[in-house]
């Protein structure tokens, strides 16, 4: 803790004398913000292929995610932590002319890394895991295709392996803007001006 936020709890900690309990709390929020912003982390864009962006019920969604995600992106890329797609074979399932690829609108580079897939929770029977551990990642910010399907599926694959997991808001696609609201309200989430 910084010299500056020292002084600041000091002050305020006789401002809440009267209040322990809420106190604590804000000592407890400082923390947990403190330890979010010194954790090395990975963004994980989910299943953003052609296939899916060639539905047209889902064309708002994407139109109002792919913005959030390229800002996401540069803020990672930025900060060099990694970035790591994945793509899922349910994508070879609909007729699209390279349907398996990911769409051209992402600022996806050629040293980033993609995973591919065949179940909906990313960490399930790919390298995922091992590749964050190896790269020493301790948390994740997921986006992507479907909000309640992949998405929140890799969430709590990261999660059940120990790896703190975020939701990007406005950074999930679905054909239901309720399905998106549903998984920010489920998920520990991250606006993308706070990355």
């Amino acid at each position: 803790m910084s010299r500056r936020h020292a002084e600041i709890f000091r002050i305020r900690e006789a401002n809440f004398a009267a209040q322990p309990l809420a106190f604590e709390a804000l000592l407890m929020a400082c923390d947990r913000h403190a330890n979010l912003m010194n954790m090395r982390r990975a963004l994980i864009v989910v299943d953003m292929q052609n296939a899916f962006y060639s539905l047209d019920v889902c064309r708002d969604s994407f139109a109002r995610s792919i913005p959030v995600i390229n800002e996401a992106i540069e803020k990672f890329r930025s900060a060099s932590w990694p970035i790591i797609f994945t793509r899922t074979s349910e994508a070879l399932k609909v007729e699209c002319l390279n349907g398996f690829e990911l769409i051209s609108e992402l600022m996806a580079h050629t040293e980033d890394k993609i995973v591919d897939k065949d179940f909906p929770n990313a960490f399930w029977n790919t390298d995922l895991e091992i590749h964050l551990k190896s790269q020493n990642i301790s948390s994740v910010v997921i986006c992507g295709c479907f909000s309640m399907a992949c998405v929140f599926l890799s969430h709590h694959g990261a999660l059940e392996r120990g790896i703190d997991s975020y939701t990007l808001v406005d950074g999930a696609i679905s054909s239901d803007r309720t399905a998106i609201e549903l998984l920010e309200n489920m998920t520990a989430h991250l606006h993308h001006r706070d990355l």
